[in-house]
């Protein structure tokens, strides 16, 4: 995969050295094929890029606050109820039991309500 890095805007989020590297990419098709190639390649490390060290690089999106925080509240309820999957993709919010379960699209903190007032087989 060839990137153009003269049409991408690079900064660190903070002075902390392994703080998180915004990237804004030149354009959505560009950001889904990073995406797609992330999923196949599995796991990248700071050398695959040539950079020294063994750290993981993650890939993702950036989300507006409101929904950064309904994330987190969607990753705490994967973990309490014994749900596989949580991700994002094109900005929205999705919620797995196992692999062979439909996903949920999580839209709000009144669809996460619904999933903790009602039998988790919905």
């Amino acid at each position: 995969m060839n990137i153009d890095t003269k049409t991408l805007m690079c900064k660190r989020l903070s002075t902390k050295e392994k703080a998180p590297i915004l990237i804004e990419l030149p354009n959505k098709d560009m950001q889904d094929l990073i995406m797609e190639k992330r999923k196949e390649r599995g796991v990248m490390k700071l050398r695959d890029c040539g950079l020294p060290g063994d750290d993981n690089i993650f890939f993702n999106e950036d989300l507006p606050r409101e929904k950064q925080e309904l994330f987190l509240k969607v990753r705490k309820y994967r973990k309490d109820h014994n749900y596989k999957f949580a991700w994002v993709k094109n900005g929205k919010i999705y919620l797995r039991k196992t692999e062979s379960n439909q996903a949920k699209l999580i839209r709000s903190n009144e669809d996460l309500r619904k999933l903790l007032e009602g039998p988790e087989t919905k």
